[in-house]
């Protein structure tokens, strides 16, 4: 597991950032907050915040906060994380939700964000960054 630490990687980023190639984290569980510091630091580096979602049940709050924490929102990219069983992809999708949703619902009552905001971020993370960075649309 310690080779999965993304922060390994950072002569391969350095060298990708100079030829202004984007990078995406993928399935960055255990190692949220590392690879959210990547994206804040260098402007190349993008990460999934599906990591595990489907698998980590009501705990997945947890992990959902930590790429909240310092993860640029407009770097974030929705996953589900899943493979296989298209059940997976349904609860991937279900868990995003109800995790982004809490997030945002308590930074609302705690007067962090507006709702315009909210919303904002909630469609850049769920599909706008996605769109943008792959040139989808």
């Amino acid at each position: 597991m310690p080779r999965c630490d993304p922060t390994v990687f950072i002569p391969f980023i350095k060298i990708a950032e100079t030829l202004n190639v984007p990078l995406t984290l993928l399935h960055c569980y255990p190692f949220v907050q590392e690879s959210t510091w990547l994206a804040e630091v260098f402007q190349n580096v993008y990460f999934d915040v599906g990591f595990t979602l489907n698998f980590a049940g009501p705990m997945a709050i947890r992990t959902m906060e930590q790429a909240l924490e310092m993860g640029p929102f407009f770097k974030q990219l929705y996953s589900s994380d899943a493979f296989g069983l298209a059940e997976l992809h349904y609860l991937g999708r279900v868990q995003f939700e109800r995790t982004i949703n809490k997030v945002m619902s308590q930074w609302l009552s705690d007067g962090d964000v507006t709702l315009r905001d909210a919303d904002r971020i909630i469609q850049m993370v769920s599909h706008e960054n996605a769109d943008r960075i792959y040139h989808l649309s």
